[in-house]
């Protein structure tokens, strides 16, 4: 069984591999709107810390995340 987990925190980047399923990140613009852009690939320690937590859970954890 897989379970599917969206982490809502700071970039968590590229090193979990296929247990990363997707990853967005948005920003405001200058009307205040969110706006998707492209996730830089680096990793915050935050986020990256709650991805290997999550992952810690077992077999079939896999993560959306975004920023």
């Amino acid at each position: 069984m897989t379970v599917l987990v969206g982490l809502l925190d700071s970039c968590v980047g590229t090193a979990f591999g296929d247990a990363l399923m997707a990853e967005k990140t948005f920003r405001l613009d200058q009307s205040g709107s969110a706006v998707a852009v492209n996730p830089d690939g680096g990793s915050s320690s935050h986020g990256a810390l709650l991805a290997e937590i999550i992952l810690e859970a077992g077999d079939g954890v896999q993560i959306l995340s975004a920023d």
